[in-house]
């Protein structure tokens, strides 16, 4: 282990050189292609002709409320219809997947130990996928659903507990009713619609966008590393938003608490700020509409380098309103270098 610790970077260096000389070896052999796929068993080798398309349709199953979907590179779609079924294609070189559909849950699970590696050219797959098919009014206890690389699609759908993750691929989901959700994208990009008596909803991704509508949930938390951030609506919602770059727009929020934070990126919230709202942004301008009148709020922002204006008048750093009585709601605005404009009744 010391060895390789020590020497990481010329064992990475000698994989790297050697996967171009198979490369380029394939390449002018003609070779359509090829794969290596590592799992518990060793290391193998396998020609184009060497996957098998494992293909489900089952159109006629017991009806379930939970789907469990684990899977490497589908996309996975659930399709409303005036049945249950399940289709899919996936192509795998190390075996059939699992699936089941036994005592009220759709389980699917394509996601081996194995780790697969394209060489010499490309392996001519055809595109992987799950859809699973259910009667628009039914209601579902659970959703869990996984996949590496595929997009995620679920058009409105009642169900208690969701969570779907992609490492590469979008997802697109319209909840309702939900208890609890969590959607979580590396480098793709998330878009969430929610509504019902919801406590709990967590988005999340590293460089892609995020669009989510907040109807009826009554705590969330979103964050994106790079990606921008667009939110609509609330419930008295407890709220955090956070981007490292993006910028953050929030419109026609109905907040009871607000925590918005972004280092580079511009932050933009409108609508009805109950509680304590408070936005930062490092180098970005910080924008704020209250959709109340001023002596419902106490407020504080500072600027080390930005101009600061409130209701249109342009005010020092800090700046706060008159001194009189306790507001029952506050707003903190802090930017290095941005600008900050606060406006009410709006």
């Amino acid at each position: 282990m010391g060895f390789i610790m020590r020497n990481w970077w010329k064992l990475a260096v000698a994989f790297i050189v050697a996967g171009a000389i198979l490369f380029l070896a394939g390449w002018t052999m003609g070779a359509r292609g090829g794969s290596v796929y590592a799992d518990k068993s060793g290391l193998h080798v396998v020609q184009p002709d060497g996957y098998t398309n494992f293909t489900i349709d089952e159109q006629n199953l017991q009806p379930f409320n939970n789907v469990n979907i684990s899977a490497y590179s589908p996309s996975i779609e659930f399709v409303p219809s005036d049945h249950y079924g399940l289709q899919a294609c996936l192509p795998t070189a190390a075996g059939a997947p699992e699936w089941s559909d036994a005592n009220g849950t759709l389980t699917v699970n394509a996601k081996s130990d194995e780790f697969t590696l394209n060489l010499f050219g490309f392996v001519n797959e055809p595109t992987d996928y799950v859809k699973v098919y259910y009667p628009a009014s039914a209601g579902f206890t659970g959703l869990t659903l996984e996949t590496a690389s595929g997009d995620i699609s679920v058009p409105k759908i009642t169900v208690g507990d969701f969570s779907a993750a992609s490492v590469s691929g979008s997802i697109n989901a319209e909840v309702e009713g939900f208890t609890t959700a969590s959607v979580s994208s590396s480098s793709g990009d998330v878009t969430f619609n929610g509504s019902g008596n919801s406590a709990g909803l967590k988005v999340k991704t590293v460089s892609g966008g995020i669009k989510a509508g907040l109807n009826g949930c009554t705590q969330a938390d979103v964050s994106s590393g790079s990606g921008d951030i667009t939110l609509t609506g609330g419930e008295g919602t407890a709220l955090t938003i956070e981007s490292s770059s993006g910028y953050i727009t929030a419109q026609n929020i109905k907040s009871s608490a607000l925590t918005a934070q972004t280092v580079s990126g511009n932050v933009n919230i409108t609508g009805d700020m109950r509680g304590q709202t408070s936005a930062k942004s490092t180098s970005g301008d910080v924008s704020l509409a209250a959709a109340g009148s001023a002596d419902q709020y106490s407020y504080d922002l500072t600027s080390i380098s930005g101009d600061i204006t409130v209701d249109g008048q342009r005010m020092g750093s800090p700046a706060r309103p008159a001194a009189g009585a306790p507001a029952e709601n506050t707003i903190l605005a802090n930017t290095d270098s941005g600008n900050i404009r606060l406006d009410f009744n709006r």
